[in-house]
């Protein structure tokens, strides 16, 4: 099987996410998958050492989507290895933002010079993935529908309550717009677009939110909703990590990871330690 990623994060290595490799112009590259297809992995590694994600500098993360970083860290879980392909700029310029992240598969036996199969969407690459795992396993159909209604359930969480409440932040608020936004999201544009295309996204990014203590609040409801989902498990599904996992990781580390000048949101995680304690384990598991 062969993956591309065509995403809108700054996060194309599968090195530590915080670390930045933008590819600036797209190519289609394509790479394979380990040796042993995928799987999920077994266990939880321990929480790095020196503080929060291992004690790395996270400034960078700043600008990464985190629709985008939940395929990439449920692809590093799986094991699959894949090429990441920095689009943001295009997606915005062309108006196709809204079909990021997309997920180009080449399955075995099908030619490269073939269309892949096209998975636009959180979900919907991620319940391909999952159903790649769950076809090589003795599994019974009803499990497996029960675990992409849960998985549905949390990324209507993320995506659906979540994602538009920091999207608000990240650019209806003047001071993180101009202080982070308007800086991280420029870094890969050619010197023109870094001054057209973020005013003309301000401009069209549509918002059910008025105010920033309202979209905080958004954030404080979604993060509230999901500790509770939690409970007192290491993970969603028990001792051992999932989608959903990597899902609540992507949003955690991005909230956890963007210098917003302002202290709510810091405030607001320091409230729901677990959600930032299962990120950290799942950011040493993952690219430890």
């Amino acid at each position: 099987m062969k993956v591309v990623l065509h995403h809108a994060s700054r996060v194309t290595s599968r090195s530590s996410p915080a670390v930045v490799n933008v590819m600036p112009t797209p190519t289609t590259v394509v790479c394979t998958t380990t040796s042993g297809g995928a799987s999920d992995s077994s266990g939880a590694a321990e929480s790095g050492s020196g503080g929060m994600f291992g004690g790395r500098d996270l400034g960078e993360v700043a600008g990464t989507d985190p629709r985008s970083l939940v395929v990439q860290a449920y692809l590093t879980l799986l094991h699959v290895d894949y090429c990441g392909i920095f689009t943001e700029q295009d997606a915005i310029t062309q108006g196709c933002g809204d079909s990021l992240p997309l997920l180009a598969v080449w399955e075995e036996g099908v030619n490269e010079t073939e269309e892949p199969k096209l998975f636009a969407g959180t979900y919907s690459a991620m319940e391909y993935l999952a159903r790649v795992v769950f076809v090589g396993r003795d599994s019974d159909e009803t499990a497996f529908a029960q675990q992409m209604a849960d998985l549905y359930s949390v990324l209507s969480i993320l995506d659906g309550k979540l994602y538009p409440a920091l999207n608000y932040i990240l650019w209806h608020d003047e001071a993180t717009y101009n202080h982070v936004t308007r800086t991280t999201f420029c870094q890969s544009m050619p010197f023109l677009l870094r001054h057209l295309v973020p005013p003309f996204r301000k401009r069209t990014s549509l918002t059910q939110f008025v105010s920033t203590p309202q979209a905080q609040d958004r954030i404080s409801e979604c993060l509230t909703s999901l500790t509770t989902l939690l409970g007192e498990k290491q993970f969603f599904g028990g001792s051992s990590p999932s989608a959903i996992d990597a899902a609540v990781f992507a949003y955690i580390f991005v909230l956890y990871g963007t210098p917003f000048p302002f202290a709510g949101i810091r405030t607001v995680l320091g409230n729901h330690m677990p959600l930032v304690q299962l990120a950290n384990t799942m950011h040493s598991l993952l690219f430890a």
